[in-house]
């Protein structure tokens, strides 16, 4: 009987996650043993709390690489050299759209499986291997998560309240700045059409990866590229984080069959290069607004 895809996958990741565990185990407990990291700051860095009572060689693999990340610095460093977490670094920013989309085809091929009869251990984490590489702040991350189970519908706050905690953040803040609603007990992501046509990424301080996509969506939809270059203008180098984020977002919402905000996300990635340029125009045209007139002989 030939060998399917589902198959191949769940071979893949245990060859991984098997050849992964025990030396992720030896580093860890031996950099434990001295005090350089403590066993409970480990579990920490898992947001499935289900992880956190089982033993690292338990773990899959995606968690083990989220572990090996978050503890390079203190852990992996001396054993694998200086230069190995630069290079994801570079690998995402190059990469990062093809990286992004095969992470995600990963994580839906994991929703195939049974969990509970897996050797690796379950696959029930909210977080894929990609998500850990990205910059993303807390509130973007939270929006992430709570995207990907409920879309834009109504969600229960306390599970809002819950998945806050392990992202740092707090549905009270997430309201505030405008990601979410919360009303009667539900809790759910406000569509960019809701969002406030006065939002200023200028004046909002911290600017969120997830309201940047979303309002550069709703500028999009109504004055088209133009309006969305002004928009990319002010974000500066924020900008490049929202274009990474709506490559992930389209990716989710095609594996999760969310049609309608799949054909957001794609409108804005397609539409990214000219965004891109006209903005650049716009940056080179005040410039040279800005430049003191020669001065007479």
């Amino acid at each position: 009987m030939a060998t399917t895809n589902h198959e191949r996958v769940n071979k893949a990741m245990e060859l991984l996650r098997s050849g992964l565990a025990p030396f992720v185990r030896r580093e860890v407990m031996a950099k434990a043993k001295v005090g350089v990291v403590r066993m409970e700051t480990i579990h920490r860095f898992a947001d499935d709390p289900k992880l956190a009572d089982k033993p690292i060689d338990d773990w899959d693999a995606a968690a083990l690489l989220k572990l090996m990340w978050d503890t390079w610095n203190d852990v992996f460093r001396d054993t694998l050299g200086f230069t190995a977490g630069d290079a994801l670094r570079e690998l995402l920013q190059t990469y990062g759209p093809c990286l992004i989309l095969i992470d995600e085809w990963v994580s839906y091929a994991r929703q195939l499986h049974d969990g509970s009869d897996l050797p690796g251990g379950s696959f029930e984490t909210q977080t894929t291997f990609a998500q850990t590489l990205g910059d993303f702040d807390a509130d973007t991350r939270w929006a992430l998560a709570w995207f990907e189970q409920h879309g834009f519908e109504d969600g229960e706050y306390g599970d809002a309240e819950t998945l806050s905690k392990a992202k740092n953040t707090t549905v009270l803040s997430l309201e505030t700045i405008g990601v979410l609603q919360s009303k009667g007990g539900k809790v759910r992501l406000l569509i960019p059409l809701a969002l406030s046509p006065e939002w200023d990424p200028r004046a909002a301080g911290l600017v969120s990866a997830w309201l940047t996509v979303h309002h550069l969506i709703r500028v999009h939809d109504a004055g088209g590229e133009q309006a969305a270059a002004a928009l990319v203008r002010k974000l500066g180098s924020v900008a490049e984080t929202a274009r990474e984020l709506a490559y992930r977002l389209y990716a989710i919402a095609e594996r999760t069959k969310r049609a309608r905000e799949a054909l957001w996300y794609n409108a804005l990635v397609q539409s990214w290069p000219e965004i891109a340029r006209l903005a650049r125009e716009e940056r080179a045209e005040q410039a040279t607004l800005l430049a003191p007139a020669d001065a007479p002989d």
